[in-house]
């Protein structure tokens, strides 16, 4: 990771990466497996792109280690991991989903954090793959977790990350999305290595749980926050981007929510 630098996305080199590259990301254990699982299926060069939010914490060493072990799994199957990328926009997580939190929590409930910034992370992804001339992004995303709901991770939300790339031209390969074994996660990246452990933590964390730790949302309200509200706001904001220009994330952000506000009279 010698020379890694964060970049915002009117920052990435266009055309910088081969185009049958396939971008992947470094988000912690299920990421590295879900790398791993697609080369099971095809050879190809591998991106790891690291994206920052701004509310995480704690995680430089584990990055390190985390792509050293890619690298040695993937050369194991006679792929190659080209350059780690840095990848942030602190103004883009502020507008979408830090700033707007009050308007959003009357709008659609107090739960709805983890989702927006899983959105901001996948379209950072989906912005540097179009910057960079690629077309497909490995993601750990699992709808499964031993029984336990992630809301970020949640069927619903994550076709609204794959909508959204998609409508850009971008493919997002989900190799683990049903898988909910731990001994298949084992054989991809080896004993040893929990879910949860060795990667950045973040402040938020949870915060969709109640005192005993279950969710406490309505299915209606992830729907219309999707839908009228993420999924808008996120395709304008990378529809400015494709077209060279800085986009004017909170202008984007009131322009949506007042629509929606109207609507509800």
């Amino acid at each position: 990771m010698t020379g890694m630098w964060y970049r915002g996305p009117l920052e990435v080199e266009r055309g910088s990466f081969p185009a049958e590259a396939v971008v992947t990301e470094m988000a912690g254990r299920d990421s590295v497996a879900a790398a791993i699982a697609f080369l099971e299926g095809e050879r190809a060069d591998l991106v790891p792109t690291f994206a920052r939010t701004g509310t995480e914490y704690g995680g430089e060493e584990a990055d390190r280690e985390n792509l050293r072990l890619l690298v040695s799994l993937a050369e194991r199957r006679g792929a190659r991991v080209l350059e780690p990328v840095g990848l942030v926009d602190h103004r883009w997580w502020w507008a979408t989903v830090g700033r707007p939190n009050s308007v959003l929590s009357q709008l659609f409930g107090p739960w709805h954090l983890c989702v927006g910034c899983h959105m901001y992370l996948h379209a950072l992804r989906v912005a540097f793959c179009l910057r960079a001339g690629m077309a497909r992004v490995v993601s750990g995303e699992r709808k499964l977790h031993g029984g336990r709901l992630k809301i970020n991770q949640v069927p619903e939300a994550i076709g609204a990350y794959r909508r959204v790339a998609e409508e850009f031209g971008v493919e997002m390969i989900l190799p683990l999305y049903d898988v909910d074994d731990e001994g298949e996660l084992k054989r991809l990246v080896g004993p040893g290595w929990g879910e949860g452990e060795r990667q950045w933590g973040c402040v938020l964390s949870g915060n969709y749980l109640d005192e005993r730790g279950l969710p406490g949302f309505r299915q209606e309200d992830l729907e219309n926050y999707l839908e009228l509200y993420l999924i808008p706001v996120t395709l304008s904001i990378l529809e400015s981007i494709t077209m060279e220009k800085e986009p004017d994330h909170l202008s984007i952000v009131w322009k949506v929510l007042t629509g929606i506000i109207r609507k509800r009279g």
